[in-house]
């Protein structure tokens, strides 16, 4: 091996792709929607796909219909990834609806480019029909290497490569989720609350 080659330590614990779209109906004076897909390749739970939505993220038990669901093809790593790595992560850290969520069985997953250079992620599900995530006007992409530190768990290095999406949305069985992504920080610089991620791996150090 050369010596400009290193292999990295610690446990891998997962590695795929992990796309997001969060969204806010207020301009960013709160969330109205975190949705979350795992592509997951390998993992200690296996691999498997997951879909996750919360709406109404602040509440515990908010009015009428809020969604508060993870579809998903093997729960064991569903749960595994919502209760080891989820709550960690910036926006969902505090958010009372998590305590809401359920499981629900989720088939045909799906991934495709779509028309003008959109990207969608769908599953079908019994009790929710289609779940239906599309990211658009997609930035260039650029990658990460985060140390522990700078990663939500403060135990894991990440490794993974973004790109941004100007515009994203979430339908859940017909219905369209309200709200818009906005600008934050994000690594460094400024981006939008809504972008795919790829060959994102979650490597335990500490």
């Amino acid at each position: 091996m050369s010596p400009s080659v290193s292999v990295l330590g610690g446990e891998v614990e997962w590695t795929g792709d992990n796309p997001f779209i969060y969204l806010s109906s207020d301009a960013g004076e709160s969330w109205s929607v975190l949705a979350l897909m795992f592509r997951i390749a390998w993992s200690v739970r296996g691999a498997g796909n997951a879909i996750l939505v919360l709406e109404k993220p602040g509440e515990t038990a908010p009015q009428g219909d809020a969604l508060a669901f993870c579809a998903c093809d093997n729960e064991a790593l569903a749960r595994f990834l919502v209760e080891g790595f989820v709550p960690h992560f910036g926006v969902f850290r505090g958010q009372q609806g998590l305590a809401r969520l359920e499981f629900v069985a989720a088939r045909d997953f799906d991934e495709r480019d779509g028309e003008d250079g959109a990207h969608e992620a769908a599953c079908s599900t019994d009790t929710l029909g289609e779940v239906m995530l599309s990211w658009r006007q997609l930035r260039a992409p650029f990658a990460v290497d985060a140390p522990p530190p700078e990663t939500a768990t403060g135990a894991h290095r990440m490794l993974s490569v973004f790109r941004p999406a100007d515009a994203a949305s979430i339908v859940v069985g017909g219905r369209q989720l309200e709200g818009s992504p906005i600008e934050r920080d994000f690594f460094g610089g400024r981006s939008l609350s809504a972008g795919l991620a790829f060959s994102e791996s979650w490597i335990r150090v500490g």
